[in-house]
Order: structure tokens, then C-alpha cells, then sequence
């Protein structure tokens, strides 16, 4: 069978969307004390996927492409 494999990053990235998705832009902090990995940081900054938006410094949002990515 040819599944789709879905990687701990990508698992770490999908996470942080749905927390931008459901409670708008956010911190990395904000994030990581919602449930997010050490990694958050560094997931934002290298935007692997094209998924996150710095709005101003330690501040991110969802683009609005994203969500049908994450689900």
C-alpha cells in the first residue's frame, strides 16, 4: 500500500498551525505552552512549508492558504 508518511517535523508544524488557526497570531512561546515542541522556534523561522507569517518580531500568524494543508 503506498501511504503517505507523516514526519515528527511535520507533526510539530501541523500542530502550530491549528494553534494560529484557532487562537490568531501568537508567540512562540505562546504556543509552546499550549502543547508546541521545544523545536517551535525554530519551526517558525525556517517555514519549511510555507505556512507561517511574522507579523513583527516573536509574532506569527496562519496564511490563509493553510488549511488545506492541516486537515
Amino acid at each position: 500500500t503506498k501511504q503517505q508518511i507523516c514526519t515528527a517535523y511535520r507533526e510539530q508544524a501541523i500542530f502550530i498551525a491549528l494553534c494560529l488557526e484557532r487562537y490568531g497570531p501568537q508567540s512562540p512561546a505562546a504556543i509552546r505552552a499550549r502543547g508546541g515542541s521545544l523545536k517551535t522556534q525554530t519551526i517558525l523561522n525556517r517555514n519549511v512549508y510555507g505556512w507561517f507569517h511574522p507579523l513583527k518580531r516573536g509574532l506569527y500568524e496562519l496564511r490563509p492558504q493553510v488549511a488545506e494543508h492541516i486537515r
